[in-house]
């Protein structure tokens, strides 16, 4: 949501065995817990963190169709 990028290159240290936490060190959050193909922000998903708090009606749907706008698909 921040930068509208598609792509990053996300480095992994020696010490991580697995590529999740490599992307949790990294400040992202992947969609499954074994060779993810998309990661989420985690300051994206703190953003509508703090959005539900202020407007606890603003739905996930809402959110997603924001970000696909940003992201124009």
């Amino acid at each position: 949501m921040y930068s509208c990028e598609s792509e990053v290159t996300i480095h992994q240290p020696d010490h991580v065995e697995e590529p999740v936490e490599a992307l949790v060190l990294n400040g992202y959050l992947s969609n499954v817990p074994k060779y993810p193909s998309l990661a989420f922000s985690l300051r994206t998903l703190e953003h509508f963190r703090v959005l539900r708090l202020f407007q606890p009606s603003f739905s996930v749907e809402a959110f997603v169709k924001l970000l696909c706008h940003y992201y124009k698909v």
